[in-house]
């Protein structure tokens, strides 16, 4: 008899909040994990909706005795993805609302052999997206709602039968109602979904476009995600220069949108403030070693007698 893998996935819920990721239920060694990641974060009908599914191996170290698992040519065709509604009461007891059919569809119809291993491999080759686009996210209800996804065993090679495997990842995704102001801020989040999307698709030069034009448009309020973005495809096409000048816009960004309350002269550190400066260090040819830290806080203060070696630019 085969069985379906069913793999609970992600809980989509009206309040926002972002639940930290908790660690998979532990399955037998020769199978697969599946996490679902949603994109983006807050989702407003009419914007288009990616769905990473990622394909890791159960087990991590190095023990031997544990077995690769191999998914075949076009795997990808054998996952299943779907949504059902939560309630607000609690499902304690109860058997789970319908599926309810939502068109997710793979960005891109190619997926090549893959060994899923301890040993790791290239991210982009074990992530399938799936997406929904704008015209079907609009159709959707704000709502508290469950992502499931199955992979058929048959795409298992030499598999031996039938698997299932239960995850108890979760991340939480908001479906709200579009405001009737747009701020800046959600405005960014909203070309950001866009250009995400046209990513998933391989339409990478139509999303660089999109997010130039916004950010031409809105250079003086746009925020640090935008700025990011755009430098991230920047590196993506390995224009390393130009992606280390849209982190310092971003940067930038940051600093002007972040300052805590308490401390109005204080600023936390960007996100991308440490890759640029590693970046940095990449286009000037120097490597930084394993046990040097690299600190932005720590540059901009120390004398360069206390650093031992000239101050880093912090790509401010």
């Amino acid at each position: 008899m085969i069985r379906w893998i069913g793999i609970g996935g992600v809980l989509l819920c009206l309040d926002g909040g972002i639940a930290a990721a908790q660690a998979p239920t532990q399955a037998p060694s020769e199978q697969p994990q599946i996490y679902l990641t949603p994109r983006p974060a807050i989702l407003v009908p009419g914007w288009p909706l990616v769905v990473d599914v990622e394909v890791v191996h159960a087990e991590r170290g190095g023990a031997d005795g544990v077995r690769d698992t191999v998914l075949a040519s076009g795997w990808h065709r054998h996952i299943r993805l779907d949504a059902w509604r939560r309630p607000r009461e609690s499902l304690r007891g109860k058997s789970r609302p319908p599926l309810l059919g939502w068109p997710f569809k793979p960005a891109t119809d190619n997926s090549e052999r893959l060994v899923v291993s301890r040993r790791g491999m290239p991210a982009g080759r074990r992530v399938v997206h799936f997406v929904l686009s704008p015209e079907e996210t609009s159709k959707l209800q704000p709502g508290a709602y469950q992502l499931q996804v199955e992979l058929d065993p048959r795409s298992v090679e030499g598999g031996g039968g039938s698997w299932r495997v239960e995850v108890s990842y979760s991340t939480q995704l908001a479906v709200k109602e579009a405001p009737t102001e747009v701020s800046p801020s959600m405005a960014c989040d909203a070309v950001h979904a866009q250009t995400n999307y046209l990513v998933a698709k391989g339409d990478v030069r139509r999303a660089i476009a999109v997010l130039d034009e916004f950010l031409v448009k809105n250079a003086a309020t746009a925020n640090a995600l935008c700025w990011g973005s755009r430098g991230q495809l920047s590196e993506r096409q390995g224009m390393l220069q130009e992606a280390v000048e849209y982190y310092r816009k971003a940067n930038r960004a940051f600093q002007r949108d972040y300052r805590p309350s308490n401390n109005p002269d204080s600023a936390m550190e960007s996100p991308y403030q440490l890759h640029c400066m590693q970046l940095i260090d990449t286009l000037a040819g120097r490597e930084t070693r394993r046990s040097e830290a690299i600190s932005p806080i720590a540059e901009k203060i120390l004398p360069e007698k206390i650093l031992g070696r000239p101050r880093r630019d912090t790509c401010d």
